[in-house]
Order: C-alpha cells, then sequence, then structure tokens
C-alpha cells in the first residue's frame, strides 16, 4: 500500500529526475558544438576551453604521471565547468570546486594542498574572469614557495 504522500514524493523524485537529464542533455549539446570549435581551433593552432582541457587531461592521465599525486582545482564559471565534464582526476578525490557561482576560490584551495601535501601537484584552473580575484595570491605562492601550476582558460 502506497501512501499519497509516497506517490506525491515519487512524483517529484520523477519531474526533478527529467529536469536534471533534460539540463544534462542540453549541456552535452554545448559542449558538442564547443568540439566543433576545438577542431576548427586545432587546425588553425589556437587554443579553446576544450582543447585546453583535452591537453591537461592527457597529462593528467598519462602513464608517465600514473603514480603521481596530482589535485586539480577548478575556479570559475564556464571554464571550470567544461573542465568538469573532460578532466578526470587520476585519483579519487583530487578534483577540487566550491561549486557554481563561486570565483576566486581555487588559489586558496591550492595553499590548503600545498600545505598538506607539499609533494603532491596542484593544477589551478582558472578561468578568465574568475582569476582576477586571485592575482593577489600569485604573489603569496611566490613569497612562500608554494609550487602549483595554474592554467587560465579564455573562453571569452
Amino acid at each position: 500500500h502506497v501512501s499519497k504522500l509516497q506517490m506525491d514524493n515519487r512524483l517529484s523524485y520523477d519531474s526533478w529526475s527529467a529536469q536534471l537529464q533534460q539540463r544534462e542533455e542540453e549541456r552535452e549539446i554545448v559542449i558538442d558544438k564547443l568540439m566543433l570549435r576545438s577542431e576548427r581551433d586545432e587546425q588553425q593552432q589556437t587554443m579553446c576551453p576544450i582543447r585546453c582541457c583535452n591537453i591537461i587531461n592527457a597529462f593528467v592521465n598519462s602513464k608517465k604521471y600514473a603514480n603521481e599525486d596530482i589535485y586539480i582545482v577548478a575556479d570559475a564559471g564556464d571554464f571550470a565547468g567544461i573542465a568538469a565534464y573532460l578532466v578526470k582526476p587520476n585519483r579519487p578525490l583530487h578534483w577540487l570546486d566550491a561549486g557554481t557561482w563561486t570565483l576566486g576560490c581555487g588559489a586558496g584551495y591550492g595553499i590548503g594542498i600545498k600545505a598538506l601535501k607539499p609533494n603532491s601537484t596542484v593544477l589551478i584552473l582558472f578561468g578568465d574572469g574568475g582569476v582576477g580575484w586571485s592575482l593577489s595570491e600569485f604573489d603569496t605562492f611566490a613569497r612562500h614557495k608554494i609550487n602549483v601550476i595554474a592554467i587560465i582558460g579564455n573562453n571569452a
């Protein structure tokens, strides 16, 4: 026997799940369009976010670095969103981002990782807009000899 509340919850879940699926399909269409741009940019030897993410992913997951402790930090909107689809960490729990609508947290995350795991490699993926919130932290990196790799994705 299924109660009315259980039915209402099930309908809400089904509706929510359908909305998520639709958003995922819409995002896949956007990514597919960007992939076409990536192919064109590669022919013209320019760099777009998709091509950049593919290079990062190849680096992180190459056999040469399979045993490396590589953390990936995503800071900012569109570039981080694209990277979340394409860049796969080489180990569980090695991807950090603050979710949507955040800018400027990546440098702090990178500093925190290096404080806890000084021998790890940290890649910070900044968007072209979000990096402005973190530029002053490059001075912190230099003064405290914190080695990170910062990549700025320009999707303008």
